[in-house]
């Protein structure tokens, strides 16, 4: 250690135990379970998690994306906390308020129309400082090359109602 000496403390043994095996034979999509586990919000912009009345947790953002725009970048440049980002159930990537990505994902192209998911996660809320009202989810402008992007059905996810989810035999795909 830099200001004083580590003592040389000894560690207990940590005993492993067996639990048998266990096997996962159901699975639930998020995606096909919506309906049950949320209060579905339409409207013409997003709206941040405050807005929805839905103080943590996850929101999903659902939006239609017109076949001739599928070609450009999806810009979320104002992301708090972690958005992931799917294009008809499929994984693009994610942006996150670390600035890790650019705040851009390419949407890949696409002759038909597409089904744009953005899900939400509130990473929890600053508590002091500038950022006090800092506001969850998505309330800005979210941008398909140089247009904005309109028309989206919100859905406050309540993990509160997770018996409510309908599982299938297999794993999730």
């Amino acid at each position: 250690s830099r200001y004083r000496e580590d003592p040389d403390l000894p560690c207990k043994p940590i005993p492993l135990r067996s639990y048998g095996e266990i096997r996962l034979t159901e699975s639930a999509r998020l995606f096909d379970n919506l309906e049950r586990i949320s209060a579905l919000t339409e409207d013409t912009v997003p709206r941040s998690f405050e807005e929805l009345r839905h103080p943590y947790g996850f929101v999903l953002y659902r939006t239609k994306v017109a076949a001739d725009t599928t070609a450009e970048r999806l810009k979320l440049n104002k992301v708090r906390d972690r958005v992931w980002v799917y294009a008809d159930g499929k994984p693009l990537g994610i942006i996150d308020r670390m600035g890790i990505s650019d705040g851009e994902i390419w949407l890949g192209g696409n002759e038909n129309e597409v089904t744009l998911d953005l899900l939400a996660e509130n990473l929890g809320r600053i508590n002091y400082g500038p950022k006090l009202l800092d506001k969850k989810g998505i309330d800005f402008p979210v941008m398909i090359g140089q247009q904005q992007q309109f028309g989206y059905k919100m859905y406050p996810i309540n993990f509160e109602r997770i018996s409510e989810l309908e599982f299938k035999e297999g794993a999730v795909s």
